[in-house]
């Protein structure tokens, strides 16, 4: 059996004595916390960054409108591309998944849509007057895609 130095019971007396001492601190019946949750002052709060959009048109039988979002700008792209299988091809960067974007024609709202997987979007107009976001294929059209983080406006020249 080995001797225990003085060193050793010391240790033992102080550690000992404390686990006692700090029992003392613990209450008898353990409480529900006073505060629940905490909120950061809003010059704390982290804001996300904003998302880009562009939009753009194929125009055939009908006007197709479309939009790009990406969580990173986004480089010019031919908005009238006339080929809408290679629109879709282009793609952005970084696309994001699930973002609300507003169609407006000529500042009438269309409807509002959200993105897919790519960060695209589009609407099928027709060529009908009697409709109040139709397009009148003679006439110059603003289309304007609006999202949360900002817009962008393309416009439509019509068949002069």
């Amino acid at each position: 059996m080995e001797k225990m130095t003085r060193r050793d019971l010391l240790k033992a007396i102080v550690a000992g004595s404390g686990g006692i001492v700090a029992a003392g601190f613990l209450p008898e019946k353990w409480l529900k916390p006073v505060v629940k949750s905490g909120v950061l002052p809003v010059h704390a709060q982290a804001s996300a960054p904003p998302d880009f959009i562009q939009g753009g048109y194929f125009d055939g039988d009908f006007l197709i409108a479309f939009a790009f979002v990406s969580s990173q700008p986004i480089p010019e792209f031919f908005r009238d591309n006339h080929d809408l299988s290679s629109v879709k091809k282009i793609g952005v960067e970084y696309p994001v998944e699930g973002k609300d974007v507003t169609l407006f024609v000529d500042d009438v709202e269309e409807s509002k849509k959200k993105t897919d997987e790519d960060g695209y979007v589009e609407w099928i107009l027709e060529w009908d007057t009697q409709q109040p976001t139709a397009i009148d294929p003679t006439k110059e059209t603003k289309l304007k895609f609006v999202m949360v983080d900002g817009y962008d406006e393309v416009i439509y020249p019509g068949w002069a």
